[in-house]
C-alpha cells in the first residue's frame, strides 16, 4: 500500500501500482512523502488512526520546525451521535485551550478547513509507559511512587479545573524524552495525553460534557454507569500502577471475561499475583493503593490530593522496597497468569514425544491461519538472497511470477519506508496463490561441496478458510472441501500454521479448525505441522524465544492439546517456532525492535501495523527454520537467527 499524507484525502489508502491517489489526485511520489498543509504545516507521516480522529506529525515552518501533532475529526456523518462526537471533539480543544502545564499536552490550534475539524497539539517525544515497562523488565516500588507523586498532581490541576481525564491507562502516559546536552540533570517527565475521553463538569459537579468512552480493565464502576467523578480517576490511576507492576494488562485478552488474571473469584489480588514473581510493595504503599482501588465510590479516596498527601506521608518516613526479580529465574513463569489461579482452560494431558519422521518433503507446504501475516511471512522469506551467512542454507530464490511480485513488494516496502503489510496477488477467495522459491541447501558432509537445489511450494490460504473451518460451517462448500483436501490429501504436503502470539484471544478458534481438520489426516502420511508465533519482536514476548513450547502451554492450552491430539491419534510431527517480521535493532547495548509502531491516539485495541525503522539494519528472525524443519525434519539452530 502506498499512503497518501493529504489530510483533505478522502481514500489515502492505494495500491502500490497508483501513482496518482485515488482519493485526491494528488502525485503520489510526492505526496506519499511529505505534505504541506495550510501553507506551513509539512505532514510527514500518519501516526494512527482511531474511530474519531485520525493523527498526523507534521512540522511546523513558520516556528522553526518544531514537531506537531495534527488531529483531524473522521467521525462518519452518518453514523449515529455523529453531532455529539463532532461537538465533543470541539470541546476536547475547548479544554485543552483552558489548560497550561507541563505534563499536558500544549494545544496550538483547532481549525475547520474544506468542511473537516482539526487540532494542532504539541508532539510529544518518548514512549508510553506500556511500552517501557516490557523494555525495562520491571516496575518496582520506587517507580510506583514515582509515577503516583507525578500523575496525582497533574490531576489535582485537571479536577480544579472541572475536568477528569477519563481514560488514565499506560497507553495514555508518556515519558518526555529529553536532549542529552541541553537536559542533563533534568528527570524524564510523564505527561498525560490523549483527552478525548474526557468528562467536565460543573460548579455544581454535574457533568455538561462526556461522550461516555472508557477503556475496560481501568475504568470504576460508576464511570461505566455514566455517573464519574473525580474519584474515577483515583481508580483509573490506581489501576494503571497496579498493572505496570505487575504486566497484567486487560487489553492483551479483550473480548475474554476470564481472562484478566488480576482478580480472582471477582476480587482484585493484584498483590498477591506480584508476590508470586518476586515483586514486593510495602504495607503502607499497598494500602494506598487498595483505597485508589476501592470498587464502591464512598469507600475510595475522593479526590487526587487526599492521595498525594497519603504519599507524601509514607515517601517521608517508609524506605521503598526495591524489585526482587530475576529476569533470569522467572523467564518461565507467566507474566499474565498467576500460578495462585485454576484457568478456566483445560490442562495439557501426559503426551507421547513428538514422533522423528524421516522422510523428506519435496517442498509442498500449506500455509494456514487466521489473520496473522502469512502474507508478510511469504514476502519475507522470499527476500533472503545473499543474506544468509555461515548456515547449511546457500539462498532462497523467487521462482515464479507471484514470488517475484513479492520480493519487488519488499524491495519497495524497505526503500519507501512505509507500512509493511504486502498483499497477495489475488484476491478472490475461490483462487488460492501459488508461490514457487528454489531453497538451496548446502551438504552437510565437509568433504561434498555440492549444492542441493529443492523446489519449495507454497499455498496461501486466506483467513476465510480457516475462519469457516472454526465455525465448522459451510463445511460440504466446495472452497472448504478443496481446502481441506489440499491441507491434508497429499503425503508430501507439511503444514505451516501462522499464529500471532500477542493474540492469545485466538487460542479457540485455532484449536476448533485444527480438531476439524483432524478426521481428514491419514495417519499414513505422518504429515509435519510447524506451529509459528508471529510478532516476537514484541518486547513482552521476547523472554519466551527460548522456552515456545512453554509459552503455547501458557497461552494457547487449546492449540497444544489439539496438537497433541495429531501427535498421539494421526501420526504427526509437531514443532514450535517464533518469527519476526521485522527483527531488532541495537541501541545502547539493548535490543530493541526494528518497527515503528503506528498508535492510535484514541483507540481500545492494540494494533500491529508498523513500518520498518531502519531498512538497512533489517534482520528478520526465525522465518527460514520452520520451512527447513517441514522440509527435512531436521532442527539447524543456525536458522533460527535468519
Amino acid at each position: 500500500m502506498v499512503y497518501c499524507l493529504n489530510p483533505d484525502c478522502s481514500k489515502p489508502d492505494n495500491p502500490d501500482n497508483n501513482k496518482i491517489c485515488h482519493g485526491c489526485h494528488e502525485d503520489l511520489d510526492k505526496s506519499s512523502k511529505e505534505y504541506l498543509f495550510r501553507g506551513h504545516y509539512r505532514i510527514i507521516k500518519q501516526l494512527g488512526e482511531g474511530g474519531v480522529g485520525r493523527t498526523y506529525l507534521a512540522e511546523d515552518i513558520d516556528c522553526l520546525n518544531k514537531l506537531r501533532v495534527i488531529k483531524k475529526f473522521i467521525y462518519p456523518v452518518d453514523a449515529p451521535n455523529f453531532e455529539k462526537a463532532k461537538e465533543l471533539f470541539k470541546q476536547e480543544a475547548e479544554y485543552l485551550s483552558e489548560l497550561s502545564h507541563p505534563q499536558i499536552p500544549h494545544l496550538y490550534g483547532y481549525f475547520e478547513h474544506n468542511h473537516a475539524f482539526y487540532l494542532v497539539q504539541e508532539f510529544i517525544e518518548g514512549k508510553n509507559l506500556y511500552d517501557e515497562v516490557w523494555e525495562e523488565e520491571t516496575f518496582d516500588e520506587i517507580q510506583l511512587r514515582q509515577l503516583l507523586k507525578e500523575l496525582l498532581a497533574v490531576l489535582v490541576y485537571l479536577h480544579e479545573h472541572n475536568l477528569v481525564h477519563g481514560d488514565i491507562k499506560p497507553d495514555n502516559i508518556m515519558r518526555r524524552s529529553y536532549n542529552k546536552q541541553s537536559q542533563l540533570n533534568e528527570q524524564s517527565e510523564l505527561v498525560l495525553i490523549n483527552f478525548g475521553s474526557s468528562i467536565k463538569f460543573d460548579d455544581n459537579q454535574k457533568i455538561i460534557g462526556s461522550f461516555g468512552s472508557h477503556t475496560r480493565g481501568y475504568a470504576a464502576i460508576e464511570q461505566i454507569q455514566g455517573k464519574a467523578t473525580f474519584a474515577s480517576d483515583v481508580h483509573c490511576l490506581g489501576m494503571t500502577a497496579v498493572r505496570l507492576f505487575t504486566r497484567c494488562f486487560r487489553e492483551d485478552f479483550e473480548d475474554n471475561k476470564f481472562n484478566d488474571w488480576l482478580y480472582v473469584d471477582g476480587e482484585l489480588k493484584w498483590r498477591e499475583y506480584g508476590e508470586e514473581r518476586g515483586s514486593k510493595v510495602s504495607d503502607e504503599l499497598a494500602n494506598i493503593l487498595n483505597k485508589m482501588l476501592a470498587p464502591l465510590v464512598n469507600n475510595r479516596y475522593q479526590s487526587a490530593q487526599e492521595v498525594l498527601d497519603d504519599l507524601q506521608t509514607i515517601i517521608e518516613t517508609v524506605e521503598p522496597i526495591a524489585s526482587e526479580n530475576n529476569t533470569e529465574n522467572v523467564s518461565n513463569i507467566p507474566r499474565c497468569k498467576p500460578t495462585f489461579v485454576t484457568p478456566d482452560i483445560p490442562p495439557r494431558r501426559k503426551r507421547k514425544k513428538t514422533k522423528k519422521t524421516n522422510k523428506e518433503l519435496s517442498g509442498n507446504i500449506a500455509i494456514i491461519g487466521p489473520a496473522s501475516g502469512k502474507t508478510t511471512y511469504l514476502a519475507t522469506f522470499g527476500y533472503f538472497t545473499n543474506v544468509v551467512i555461515n548456515t547449511i542454507l546457500e539462498s532462497i530464490s523467487p521462482a515464479n511470477d507471484n514470488s517475484e511480485y513479492l520480493a519487488e513488494q519488499t524491495e519497495y516496502i524497505l526503500l519507501s519506508q512505509s507500512q509493511f503489510e504486502p498483499s497477495r496477488t489475488q484476491t478472490t477467495i475461490a483462487i488460492i496463490p501459488f508461490y514457487y522459491y528454489t531453497y538451496s541447501m548446502k551438504s552437510r558432509n565437509l568433504f561434498n561441496d555440492n549444492i542441493k537445489k529443492i523446489p519449495v511450494v507454497f499455498r496461501d490460504y486466506s483467513e476465510y478458510y480457516f475462519n469457516v473451518l472454526s465455525n465448522n460451517e459451510n463445511a460440504n462448500s466446495k472452497n472448504l472441501t478443496d481446502f481441506i483436501r489440499d491441507t491434508t490429501g497429499i503425503n508430501d504436503k507439511g503444514i505451516l500454521l501462522l499464529v500471532d502470539g500477542n493474540l492469545p484471544r485466538e487460542d479457540e478458534q485455532i484449536s476448533n479448525a485444527l480438531k476439524n481438520l483432524q478426521p481428514h489426516i491419514l495417519a499414513e502420511h505422518q504429515q509435519r505441522i510447524a506451529l509459528v508465533f508471529s510478532m516476537f519482536e514484541t518486547p513482552k514476548l521476547q523472554q519466551y524465544r527460548k522456552n515456545l513450547e512453554k509459552f503455547a502451554e501458557i497461552f494457547f492450552p487449546q492449540t497444544v492439546n489439539a496438537l497433541d491430539d495429531l501427535i498421539e491419534y494421526k501420526n504427526c510431527d509437531v514443532a514450535y517456532f517464533a518469527c519476526s517480521a521485522f527483527g531488532f535493532l541495537e541501541e545502547d547495548g539493548k535490543l530493541v525492535p526494528n518497527v515503528d509502531h503506528i498508535h492510535y491516539i484514541n483507540h481500545e485495541t492494540l494494533s500491529h501495523w508498523g513500518v520498518i525503522k531502519d531498512p538497512k539494519h533489517w534482520k528478520p528472525f526465525g522465518v527460514v527454520a520452520p520451512v527447513y524443519w517441514l522440509l527435512t525434519g531436521e532442527h539447524d539452530k543456525r536458522l533460527l537467527k535468519i
